[in-house]
């Protein structure tokens, strides 16, 4: 759990300290005062200038650094509470606000604009971290997103789909679901995946029809989504496999 945290911090500071006081102002609005709170429609999420200054820090990171921060970004993420219970003696809390706003709901307008323009970042390590944001903001971020999967670029469609997987959000499932006859076949695979997220049975079809795809990737992305369905059907397109 204390993991995410130190790597964060290290992420960040490999930047030097201007680029880590950049992130930890942000904007006033942008920190919470308190410790972590479960309830993610309860966390101040980060407001553009924070975001500019993780991608910032991110992208002058190790990759393996930024990779982690992105896998591990918004799980298991806990503070000491204001007693400190566990923590080192001389810790310090101020990257606590800091971290938990990017794992928060991004309520700002012009903090979803630079997320949604990260989506066709060339790191894809910052197209990973930008889908998970916008997937934890859910219902603000949808319309955007949806539009993006209309986007020349098979990396920006790729990525919104991670996103609408992680949000789960009912009225994208018809477009998660077209999405899995997208011509690019890493655009598919993620659209496979994002169908297995909803586990709505309403994609138990279309899972079984993908088993016998010609790719790979999309016929292991489609057995994992037949399981989150736990529909007995799904046996026989999963034993040939």
């Amino acid at each position: 759990m204390r993991a995410s945290t130190v790597v964060l911090a290290a992420a960040l500071t490999i930047t030097g300290a201007a680029g880590a006081v950049g992130l930890a102002r942000g904007s006033g609005d942008a920190v919470i005062a308190g410790s972590f709170s479960h309830d993610d429609e309860r966390r101040a999420g980060p407001d553009s200038a924070r975001v500019e200054a993780f991608f910032r820090s991110l992208h002058a990171a190790d990759p393996m650094l930024c990779e982690m921060v992105a896998d591990q970004l918004g799980n298991f993420w806990s503070s000491m509470g204001d007693d400190m219970i566990g923590s080192l003696a001389d810790g310090a809390r101020r990257w606590e606000p800091v971290r938990d706003s990017l794992a928060g709901r991004v309520t700002d307008a012009a903090a979803r604009r630079r997320l949604l323009t990260a989506l066709g970042d060339d790191d894809v390590c910052i197209r990973r971290t930008a889908a998970k944001m916008l997937g934890h903001t859910g219902e603000l971020a949808e319309p955007a997103l949806k539009e993006a999967l209309r986007s020349s670029l098979p990396r920006v469609r790729e990525a919104a789909l991670l996103a609408l997987g992680h949000a789960e959000l009912p009225g994208s499932f018809d477009a998660v679901m077209d999405a899995t006859r997208d011509p690019s076949p890493e655009v598919t695979a993620m659209a496979t995946w994002a169908l297995g997220e909803y586990e709505d049975a309403r994609g138990f079809g279309r899972l079984n029809d993908l088993t016998r795809s010609g790719l790979a990737r999309v016929r292991r992305a489609a057995a994992w989504g037949l399981g989150q369905l736990e529909d007995p059907r799904g046996v026989a397109a999963l034993a040939p496999l």
